[in-house]
C-alpha cells in the first residue's frame, strides 16, 4: 500500500515480481499547447476499413485528454470505395501514411516509427475508445513507471453487443490465453527495446506476441474496471476466420512459442498446452474433481471461484 501525490492510497497486486499490477490513480492534466509535441500517438492501421474511420477518429478527437496526435496507416487498401475515402480524408490532428499491404504488424510499426508521442495507443480502424481512455491511462503510467501496459474493459457493438468477457490478466496464465485486447497504452521506448510488433505473426495474435515481449521486459499491467474500448463485431472477421484449429492457428501457436523460447522454457506445461491445445492430465483430473465438488456447493459465487482455479491451469 502506497500513496499518490494527492495522498490517496494506491493498492498494488503482483502475481509474480514482474507481472499483474492494478492501481487507482488520479489522472494528470494534458500538456499545454506551448509544449513540444504530443504526449500520445494513436496509431490506426486501416485495410479496407476507411468507411469506419469517421467514428474511430471522432472517438479520439473527443478525448478529455488533449495532448495527442493521430496516425492512420493505409495498409494497401484495394477496395475502390475505401481508396476514394482515403484520397479525400481530411481529419484534424491526423497524419495519413500509405504503404503496400504488409499486414497489421508492419502497419503498426510504420505508424509508430513516425510517431512523436512518448506513449503509443494502437487502435483498429473499426473500433472506438471512451472519452476518458487517454486521461486515465496516461495518468496511471505517468505516476507508476513500473506499469508498461494500461487499458480497461471492452464492450462489443455492431453485429453483437455486451461485455467482451476476457479473463483478468494473470501470469503465467497469459502464456496460454491472451487476456489483453490490442488497444492498450504502452511506451514507445519499450516498443523500441523489443523491436516492435513481430511480422512473423502473419495470421494473427501479433498483439498477444507483443504483450509477451513487453512482459519479458518487466512491464506490469494495469486494467481498469471502466469500459475504455468499444470493439466492433462483424459477422466474419480476420479473428473469426483465423481461429478454429486450422493450419494458420497451429502455425501461430508454434511461432509464438518460438518467439519466446526462454519464457516458455520456464513453464513446460504451458508450452505443451500452447503447442498441442490439450490440457495436462493433472489439469483434467482437477477439472473432474472440481465439477464433482461443485455439485454439493450451493453458492454460485463459490462455484465460480473453484472453477477459476481450473481455468488458471495449463
Amino acid at each position: 500500500k502506497v500513496k499518490n501525490d494527492a495522498g490517496a492510497e494506491l493498492f498494488l497486486w503482483y502475481t509474480t515480481p514482474m507481472h499483474l499490477s492494478q492501481v487507482e490513480s488520479k489522472p494528470i492534466a494534458s500538456k499545454t499547447a506551448g509544449n513540444q509535441g504530443p504526449l500520445v500517438s494513436v496509431v490506426i492501421p486501416c485495410y479496407n476499413q476507411a468507411r469506419y474511420l469517421d467514428e474511430c477518429i471522432s472517438s479520439v478527437l473527443e478525448q478529455s485528454f488533449g495532448s495527442f496526435e493521430i496516425i492512420v496507416v493505409d495498409d494497401g487498401s484495394n477496395n475502390p470505395e475505401d481508396i476514394s475515402l482515403l484520397d479525400h480524408a481530411d481529419y484534424p490532428r491526423t497524419t495519413l501514411l500509405r504503404q503496400a499491404n504488409q499486414g497489421p504488424s508492419a502497419a503498426r510499426n510504420a505508424g509508430i516509427r513516425k510517431a512523436r508521442g512518448k506513449y503509443i495507443l494502437p487502435l483498429d480502424a473499426d473500433d472506438k475508445i471512451a472519452p476518458r481512455f487517454l486521461e486515465l491511462c496516461v495518468g496511471v503510467m505517468e505516476r507508476n513507471p513500473e506499469i508498461g501496459i494500461a487499458g480497461g474493459q471492452t464492450d462489443f457493438f455492431g453485429a453483437a453487443t455486451g461485455r467482451f468477457k476476457l479473463p483478468p490478466f494473470e501470469f503465467p496464465r497469459m502464456l496460454i490465453e491472451n487476456a489483453l485486447v490490442c488497444t492498450y497504452l504502452f511506451r514507445r521506448s519499450d516498443w523500441e527495446k523489443v523491436g516492435g510488433y513481430n511480422p512473423n505473426m502473419k495470421f494473427g495474435w501479433e498483439d498477444w506476441d507483443f504483450w509477451l515481449s513487453l512482459i519479458e521486459l518487466g512491464c506490469k499491467v494495469y486494467q481498469s474496471d471502466e469500459t475504455l474500448l468499444f470493439y466492433r463485431m462483424h459477422h466474419v472477421s480476420r479473428n473469426t476466420s483465423f481461429r478454429g484449429g486450422g493450419a494458420g492457428e497451429f502455425e501461430m501457436r508454434r511461432q509464438i512459442v518460438d518467439n519466446h523460447r526462454e519464457l516458455y522454457a520456464r513453464y513446460p506445461r504451458h508450452r505443451k498446452f500452447v503447442l498441442t491445445g490439450r490440457r495436462s492430465l493433472t489439469s483434467r483430473m482437477v477439472r473432474i474433481l472440481i465439477n464433482i465438488f461443485c455439485l454439493f456447493v450451493p453458492s454460485r459465487t463459490s462455484r465460480r471461484k473453484f472453477r477459476a482455479v481450473y481455468r488458471r491451469m495449463p
